[in-house]
């Protein structure tokens, strides 16, 4: 009886009239009960404007479904489709936000060669407000499918039909163009309506606005807009700016240059309500109190290795990119200079390792195209050894030693990105462990995954301390460095961080207020005097390789570097949320008498990576 009842208003034509305009609706109440899984939204739902956002997104997911019936002709279908891309990329954003801490972006999905890699490293939870989402949708679906026995009855004139399409389409991709690219619509009109795409935190974004005005706007961001005053004049008028090249003591002959990311390398002692015997980086701290050492300051949190690397490879800045974008993927398409092209000029060969597959953030294609000649992978390195579900760190200190002893050249330049201790920590990822992790707050799945974390730190603590004793015995001057890209990504929520009381634990916590969420360990040890350079304690990931370009003594480099290099002289640690000054004092922007020196940075920069290379002209 009551399935005839259903039958009878959905098959009536005033209401499959309307549901063309109701469907669209419910299909926004599911993307938005997917945003209930993360359990900080329902304080979003007081938000100001939140009317006028709900508003615009319904037209948009309006629009995309009258765009797909003009092109499919048929309503249900359409709507199927639409249903099924817009959920799914909710669903996806949110178990993004959940393990990473970032929703879905644009630059994710020029990822989509590496989704099933990065699914491996999180734990799909299905939530109850998952499960109410989807079956809600199932049912919006069905019923447009019974509505469709209506429709079906009916036929348009073949004019009046191509009127409607024609109009649907065309207003589509006006609002298209509009919410991605307009820069007017994006900048003044969402910002006035508390929608900040140019924010480096696009989590809060997403809590507070969705999927639609957290996705669709960023994908602008994808294309990099040339300054306004960019020009083969601008750049020369840079280089007559800059400084003067400093000079410092340097070998008599060009050192070998060893270069290591290590994967999450972060110090797990740091946290408050942890006990770890014995202490897991107890070689290092010894290195580095006979050479140099401090904090780097990444731009990412518990992910996006690429970026720091990225930092480090050619002494440029990931803040000055676009927000949420992947520089192999979006700005490194063409031949680039690099400090690696600088040390290949310099008659360097160059090496770069990393034990996982090699298109994994498009390094295949990338590292080729800054400088590197050769690029060993997992998928074409025989003889490596995992530990921890993993190739170890000591596999990786032995293919280095190995390199370095097979060299094809003297002049000798590598990088390594390890893999280890790569997240996540969900389950027991050692058979023995050399480490006691103890703590009276943490839950006990919290405080299996902080040991599994300090074992990890352990090992590369003697694989580390193994690469710097062969490097004693060699006659040949060399510089080993070694930082970590990112802190581990322990537990759910940051619920390790916030139980062992290492930040507030509290909902909605403001990462811009905690450096300590940015800052890993760096090394720097070389097996010559160079006493007379006193580094800074924290630097960023692009003041570390000019660091190590500067000591080398390379000759006949690019001359913005010295630019640069003065730039992270008065700034070595540079961040999206705050800057440091050499003293270690923090600062939330730069002082104005220095705003003319970073906007000569941000210029080369453009010039370097999307202009015409204009700093090449008398270079």
């Amino acid at each position: 009886m009551l399935g005839t009842k259903i039958r009878n208003i959905v098959e009536n034509r005033i209401f499959a009239r309307l549901y063309f305009f109701i469907a669209p609706f419910i299909l926004l109440l599911c993307m938005d009960i997917l945003r209930f899984a993360n359990i900080s939204y329902p304080q979003h739902l007081l938000t100001p404007f939140l009317s006028v956002k709900i508003l615009i997104t319904y037209i948009y997911i309006l629009l995309f479904f009258g765009f797909l019936c003009a092109i499919v002709r048929h309503k249900p279908t359409a709507y199927l489709i639409t249903s099924v891309i817009l959920w799914f990329m909710s669903f996806v954003s949110t178990l993004m936000a959940e393990f990473t801490g970032d929703p879905l972006l644009p630059s994710d999905i020029l990822l989509a060669t590496n989704a099933t890699d990065i699914a491996s490293f999180i734990k799909i939870k299905f939530d109850i407000f998952i499960l109410i989402s989807l079956a809600l949708l199932i049912f919006s679906i069905y019923i447009y499918y019974r509505c469709n026995k209506y429709e079906e009855k009916i036929k348009l004139h073949f004019a009046l039909n191509s009127i409607i399409s024609i109009a649907f389409a065309g207003i589509f991709v006006l609002s298209s163009y509009l919410l991605c690219f307009n820069n007017g619509f994006r900048y003044k009109f969402l910002k006035s309506i508390d929608v900040n795409i140019a924010a480096f935190n696009p989590i809060e974004d997403y809590d507070g606005n969705g999927l639609i005005l957290t996705f669709f706007p960023r994908v602008g961001s994808l294309f990099v807009e040339k300054p306004d005053n960019y020009s083969p004049e601008a750049i020369a008028e840079i280089k007559e700016r800059k400084p003067e090249n400093k000079t410092f003591k340097t070998p008599d002959e060009m050192p070998a240059i060893i270069a290591i990311q290590n994967e999450a390398w972060w110090d797990t002692s740091l946290i408050p309500n942890i006990e770890i015997t014995p202490d897991p980086m107890e070689k290092t701290r010894k290195i580095m109190a006979e050479s140099h050492g401090g904090k780097m300051l990444s731009t990412v949190y518990a992910g996006g290795t690429c970026m720091p690397e990225f930092e480090f490879l050619t002494g440029l800045s990931s803040v000055l990119l676009p927000s949420g974008t992947y520089p192999y993927i979006q700005h490194i398409v063409n031949e680039k200079n690099s400090i690696v092209r600088e040390f290949k000029n310099n008659g360097y060969e160059t090496i770069a390792f990393h034990p996982y597959k090699r298109n994994f953030y498009n390094r295949s294609k990338a590292y080729p195209l800054i400088g590197f000649d050769e690029f060993l992978g997992i998928d074409n390195t025989d003889g490596l050894v995992k530990s921890g579900g993993y190739i170890s760190d000591m596999s990786v200190t032995d293919k280095i030693i190995e390199c370095y002893e097979n060299r094809q050249n003297e002049n000798f330049f590598m990088f390594s990105v390890t893999m280890q201790n790569h997240g996540g920590y969900e389950r027991p990822r050692y058979e023995n462990y050399d480490v006691t992790v103890t703590s009276s707050t943490l839950s006990e799945k919290d405080l299996n995954g902080a040991k599994d974390h300090a074992q990890g730190v352990y090992e590369a603590d003697i694989a580390f301390e193994k690469l710097v004793n062969y490097f004693k015995t060699v006659d040949k001057p060399v510089i080993i460095v070694m930082y970590g890209d990112h802190l581990p990504l322990l537990g759910t929520n940051m619920s390790t961080l916030k139980d062992g009381g290492f930040v507030p634990d509290k909902e909605g916590i403001n990462m811009g207020d905690y450096p300590s969420l940015y800052e890993t360990p760096y090394v720097l040890w070389t097996n010559y005097d160079t006493s007379e350079y006193i580094l800074p304690e924290r630097m960023s990931a692009a003041a570390l390789g000019l660091t190590v370009m500067k000591m080398s003594g390379i000759k006949n480099t690019a001359w913005y570097f010295d630019t640069a290099t003065e730039f992270y002289s008065k700034y070595p640690a540079y961040h999206q949320y705050f800057v440091f000054n050499p003293s270690g004092e923090q600062f939330s922007d730069i002082a104005r008498e220095d705003k003319q020196l970073l906007e000569d940075y941000k210029m080369i920069q453009y010039d370097v990576l999307h202009g015409k290379n204009y700093y090449l002209k008398g270079n």
